[in-house]
């Protein structure tokens, strides 16, 4: 989890996407392919739960680099100073408080 944090944080969402799928290309992909020899040594889809465990760890990778990019952006509008009326429009009335609605309202 620390190589989506590490680039999200340093750089950026996309380019942070960016190397977080090279790096689950090659955990996903390249370490199975290195570890059968490229299929020399023995079958590709000798070990099915070697591709289980890598596949496992880019779904991992993909959904950590997700959580940060979430993280990153609520920090973002957080730190920007917008009210949350301007961010969310018909939440909140004129003065900037949020609307509340009775459970009839909320059926309608």
């Amino acid at each position: 989890m620390l190589v989506p944090l590490l680039a999200v944080y340093l750089l950026g969402v996309r380019l942070g996407f960016v190397f977080t799928a090279i790096v689950c290309l090659g955990v996903g992909l390249f370490h199975q392919l290195y570890h059968t020899g490229f299929g020399s040594k023995r079958s590709l889809f000798s070990n099915p739960d070697a591709w289980a465990t890598n596949g496992s760890t880019v779904v991992a990778l993909l959904i950590g680099w997700g959580l940060f990019w979430l993280h990153s952006s609520s920090r973002e509008q957080a730190h920007s100073g917008e009210p949350a009326a301007a961010v969310h429009p018909g939440l909140h009335d004129e003065e900037g408080w949020p609307r509340l609605r009775t459970a009839h309202q909320n059926r309608a």
